[in-house]
């Protein structure tokens, strides 16, 4: 068990009476899935609250723009990230869920480019997406600085804070879309995936504990 993971069991430990003078009282209960998870959650509020406020009353074809790019951008960061682990996760579940998420997300990407084809809607560039893409690179970094002990536990905790926060970006940019058209109907699909990989990253990750 890497360093991370041994203060991470230290505190779930602690759940135990024998970590408390009082069976009721000062009893510690920690969740790292949940909180990696509602960490993710309040990242994606922030992003999402900087979509709304910049998206938010444009005409709809910037909008669309607007939207394709930042959906670019979160799919191109999960793509990095996987590509990477792909080259040096250790587990084989793990490499196969980063296989996963290449293939997916790469995907995605080509159904956005698809619209943007067809509708003659040119990329908007935004503040969210500059944000998205910081974010992704950060992460990026931090899997570089892993070792590789530690990486396997890195990338998928990453990846239940990306894909959680993915899920809250989706659903404010499903509020300006019209849910009818190629763009909501997309960001439906979209939807759908980002719940299963958050769920599928937050089982491979309680298997470290």
């Amino acid at each position: 068990m890497t360093t991370a993971r041994i203060l991470i069991a230290a505190l779930v430990a602690c759940v135990a009476p024998a970590c408390s003078d009082d069976d009721d009282e000062g009893v510690i209960v920690v969740d790292p899935v949940q909180d990696a998870t509602e960490d993710g959650f309040a990242r994606g509020t922030a992003l999402a609250d900087s979509a709304f406020a910049e998206i938010s009353g444009n005409d709809y074809a910037t909008i669309i723009g607007q939207t394709a790019s930042i959906i670019v951008a979160m799919n191109d960061g999960v793509i990095e990230q996987a590509d990477f682990a792909l080259q040096v996760a250790v587990s084989v579940d793990v490499a196969a869920f980063a296989n996963v998420l290449a293939s997916e997300h790469e995907f995605q990407n080509a159904n956005v480019d698809a619209i943007i084809e067809v509708s003659g809607v040119p990329f908007v560039p935004s503040q969210t997406v500059a944000d998205v893409a910081t974010d992704y690179a950060l992460g990026l970094d931090d899997l570089h600085a892993s070792p590789s002990s530690d990486f396997d536990f890195v990338y998928v905790d990453l990846q239940v804070r990306n894909h959680a926060a993915n899920l809250v970006l989706i659903d404010q940019l499903l509020e300006m879309v019209n849910d009818d058209d190629a763009m909501g109907q997309l960001l439906e699909g979209m939807r759908g995936l980002e719940d299963e990989h958050l769920a599928q990253a937050q089982t491979l990750l309680a298997s470290f504990f």
